[in-house]
């Protein structure tokens, strides 16, 4: 079985492409501490305000639903030779439908920003029923979805690093 990271650290991402060794390693750096912290980062100042103000906080079910998939996404990982790592509650935010309208224009219950190190739920549509198993899956889902395998392409091109990557939700 392979060795857990310290609570709510994730594994290095692997960083490919032509850029220096140290700068790859900057980047991966910066994935793990944007894990790590759980911070909002890279939105505009009102809308980090608004989620900050309006977030709800998760309910005891929803916590244990972390757990819960925290654990059985970890037994598989290690199934398969990956080290195991806990998403902490801190990276998902339950927000009101009208600010997950600002970070999505899909119709999505909750994605997961790979860039940030977050999942965003709009509250409404997962919490929308007594129907706590439905909650859980899309939890589940999405938190298999941050926890899953992630490296990076980036290169230097005409003088500037270019990162691919894949493709985020937020950005359509």
């Amino acid at each position: 079985m392979s060795e857990k990271p310290p609570q709510f650290e994730r594994p290095p991402i692997p960083v490919y492409g032509n850029l220096p060794e140290e700068v790859k390693e900057r980047i991966s750096d910066e994935f793990q501490q944007k894990f790590r912290e759980g911070e909002l980062t890279e939105l505009s100042d009102e809308l980090l305000e608004q989620i900050k103000n309006l977030e709800y906080d998760k309910r005891t079910f929803e916590l244990d639903f972390i757990e819960t998939a925290n654990r059985v996404i970890n037994n598989l990982r290690e199934k398969y030779g990956l080290p195991a790592f806990d998403v902490p509650g801190k990276n998902i935010h339950i927000i009101p439908p009208e600010l997950f309208r600002k970070l999505s224009a899909q119709p999505f219950t909750a994605f997961h920003d790979y860039r940030r190190q977050l999942i965003f739920a709009d509250a409404d549509k997962l919490r929308y029923s007594d129907n706590k198993l439905s909650s859980a899956s899309l939890l589940f889902h999405e938190m298999s979805h941050l926890k899953g395998f992630l490296s990076l392409d980036a290169r230097m091109t005409k003088g500037r690093t270019a990162k691919k990557k894949p493709k985020d939700p937020t950005e359509e």
